[in-house]
This record gives structure tokens, sequence and C-alpha cells, in this order.
């Protein structure tokens, strides 16, 4: 499959399903779809992020990327959908201690950034949420963030908030 040529030719959910099952366990096949979303083509960039959103195996195949990806959505002129897409399988993966650090810092100013989209906003309150797990002394800062923004904020942020503030009462004092 030419993954070009079937990411351009439709952008649909059987579409991204059926691109996903082709890359199956194969890292040849991610890897050419990591080079889509880390090019300059940004529709391709955009659409190919959606499409590593339905590989089932995406959180393993692109732990080697991860540094790449964090490189690219922090940018300012990334795209809102490769930084959805990429916070999404962040919240989903086993984050590598190296880079703990730097993904806790950009998740909490996607979160503290009020203009930033709403999507982004919530999978980066769960992927703080999950760095809190392991990091507990960090809890206190960042259910003060989330409370900080309740007040003014959509009804899917307010949902999130109530589970990650619940998960954070459950994390371990150190």
């Amino acid at each position: 499959m030419n993954l070009i040529e079937a990411i351009s030719e439709e952008h649909s959910k059987s579409r991204a399903s059926l691109i996903s099952v082709y890359i199956g366990e194969s890292r040849e096949h991610f890897s050419e779809l990591m080079d889509l979303i880390l090019g300059e083509n940004l529709l391709l960039a955009c659409r190919a992020s959606w499409v590593m959103t339905h590989c089932e195996d995406a959180p393993v195949l692109a732990a080697p990327y991860f540094e790449k990806l964090l490189a690219r959505i922090s940018k300012d002129d990334a795209p809102p959908a490769v930084k959805r897409n990429t916070i999404k399988l962040f919240q989903e993966a086993e984050i590598p201690a190296a880079l703990c650090g730097d993904i806790f810092n950009l998740c909490y100013e996607f979160l503290n950034n009020p203009d930033e989209t709403a999507a982004v906003r919530i999978y980066s309150m769960t992927v703080l949420g999950r760095i809190c797990q392991s990091e507990p002394e960090l809890v206190d800062e960042i259910r003060l963030l989330i409370k900080q923004h309740l007040p003014y904020s959509s009804a899917g942020y307010k949902a999130r908030a109530r589970r990650v503030l619940k998960e954070l009462d459950d994390v371990p004092k150190k």
C-alpha cells in the first residue's frame, strides 16, 4: 500500500482503520507513517497523525519517535491535529524517564493555555495525571492548575478534571 496515496485519497474513519490494519505491528510501515507525520506536508502530517491514533500498537511502535514528536509539537506553528493526536498517544504510552520532564513541561504549558484547543488541554491533563503517579511531589501543582481553569472551562474539561482530580487524590504521598 502506498501510504501517501491511501491517506490523500480519502479522509474517513474507515480509511484510517484500513490503513492502521495495513500497518499492524510492522515497524517498517509505522516508520513510513512517522515520516509523513514529521514531514513538511501539513495535510499529510495531520491525516497521518490521525491514522496513528487508530494503530493498536502505536504506543509501543512510536516510542523511538517520541523525541522527534515532542520537538514537532513544541513549535509554535505545530498543526493542531498533530498536537492533539501526539498528546493523545502520550496519554496511552509508557513515557520514558528521559523525556518525562520535557513532556510534563509541554503538557503543563498546553493545559495552562486557555487559547489551546480543548482536546489538547484535556489530553494534556491526563498525561500530567499519569506522570504524577510516578512523581507524587507534582500532585499539588497539577491539582492547583486544573482547579484554576475549572470556572471558565468547557464541559469536557470539567468532566476530565473530575476524573483526574479523583485519580490525584489516590496518589500515595512520598
